[in-house]
């Protein structure tokens, strides 16, 4: 199987999940080219889906590797304009999830976003969640 070239498409959820209203809200990803944003303000509880979208061109490395990984962080700010961040994570903070490679690092939290090559048709999903709290960020491939 050649993906040389299948460009991955992504919307990124962010969901406020602390007590806070967090404002000039980015989300930023070393493999992702993101579009929009930043976002003004996210109160309590509140998520936005809509803001932040990102692609990626696969390429003949990922292809040779077998798998796609990556990891985004949302960063904002609290009401005192102290920066809040987070570290996407693959879906469960409850439970450590491997590396495309199986490694893991002790945190729950922070597990990066694996899709094996395999998979038809790619999808690509993971959140950020921070502790404490603040901030969690969900990206998904769209079509």
């Amino acid at each position: 199987m050649n993906d040389t070239g299948v460009i991955i498409n992504y919307t990124f959820t962010v969901t406020n999940t602390g007590n806070v209203t967090l404002t000039n809200i980015t989300v930023s990803d070393p493999l992702v080219t993101i579009v929009g944003g930043p976002l003004a303000s996210l109160v309590p509880g509140e998520s936005n889906s809509n803001t932040f979208t990102g692609s990626y061109i696969m390429t003949l490395a990922d292809v040779n590797t077998g798998y796609v990984e990556n990891t985004a962080t949302a960063t904002g700010q609290d009401p005192n304009n102290d920066p809040v961040n987070d570290t996407s994570d693959a879906g469960d903070d409850t439970a450590e999830t491997g590396d495309g490679d199986g490694d893991t690092n002790g945190d729950p939290s922070d597990d990066p976003t694996v899709e094996p090559l395999d998979s038809n048709p790619p999808c690509n999903c993971s959140q950020i969640q921070v502790t404490p709290n603040p901030i969690n960020i969900e990206d998904q491939e769209v079509e």
